[in-house]
């Protein structure tokens, strides 16, 4: 397995390219954004992980997604350390940071994110994924609520579950058309990484090939908005020990509900309110 990611650097011209195609397309592709080798390693890990989880307990598929012939871990960071790397890349600090940041939150510097991750899960296709959005309440205007980072570990295309997109749909301020004709097959290798706007029409195609197409799915929303799952009670003690100001924010540690008035009455918090310890 992987010891760490490292990242490529994205330069000021890509950089602006990338905004660029989010602004106009919805979505844009990284390409080689991290190893190649590393990508297939971490790959057959999940596949390990999941026949592991799935040894276990034999209905674990059916609990997370019932109907479903995906293969899915949730909160994947919960069973290796290695993908606590992916929650804060130079994807989230050039790119995301450009749509998400709240410019009044003030408690935080605004070149720094002050958006939290929604939810953190590994997905290999199995059924076909019929067009969607990730939004739900649809809406126009160059502001999203949430968006998503996808990093591929294996090849992705059109026999296996590729990702697929309707380019501008985010634009439309309607829920998914499922008869649209105007679909974008992402074609990925492993290292590969994709954004898009949450409100993007996507889905997958069909997984009719017998090996896996694992890829990482990151939902980034912006902090006053709820989280799919509560990250903060998925990270562990010794986690939380290794875990900079930054990741710590973004995993929803300075937007956390207060318990009581007498605690605090908001959840916009500065580092300064990052607890010094967990349990």
């Amino acid at each position: 397995m992987v010891s760490k990611v490292i990242f490529r650097e994205i330069d000021k011209e890509e950089e602006s390219s990338i905004i660029e195609s989010l602004y106009e397309f919805g979505y844009a592709k990284i390409k080689s954004y991290f190893n190649f080798d590393d990508a297939l390693r971490i790959g057959d890990w999940l596949t390990s992980k999941h026949s592991e989880l799935i040894a276990k307990n034999k209905s674990y598929n059916e609990k997370i997604r019932a109907g479903s012939k995906d293969k899915i871990i949730f909160s994947i960071h919960k069973y290796n350390d290695i993908f606590l790397d992916f929650i804060d890349t130079s994807i989230v600090r050039k790119i995301l940071i450009k749509f998400l940041n709240d410019p009044y939150y003030r408690l935080i510097p605004n070149e720094l994110p002050n958006f939290t991750l929604g939810y953190f899960n590994a997905r290999s296709s199995g059924n076909e994924l019929p067009l969607h959005m990730d939004n739900y309440v649809p809406y126009s205007g160059s502001v999203p609520l949430a968006c998503q980072v996808a990093y591929y570990f294996n090849k992705s295309d059109i026999k296996n579950g590729c990702t697929i997109v309707v380019p501008k749909s985010h634009k439309s301020g309607t829920y998914a058309d499922r008869s649209s004709t105007d679909i974008k097959h992402i074609i990925c290798q492993p290292g590969d990484c994709v954004v898009w706007d949450s409100r993007i029409w996507h889905g997958t195609t069909n997984n009719v090939e017998s090996h896996d197409r694992w890829a990482l799915i990151s939902t980034y929303k912006q902090w006053f908005l709820k989280q799919t799952l509560e990250m903060t009670s998925t990270i562990s003690s010794s986690q939380y020990s290794k875990l900079n100001n930054i990741q710590k924010q973004l995993l929803g540690f300075c937007a956390m509900t207060p318990k009581n008035e007498f605690d605090s009455v908001s959840t916009k918090k500065g580092y300064e309110d990052l607890p010094t310890l967990i349990n």
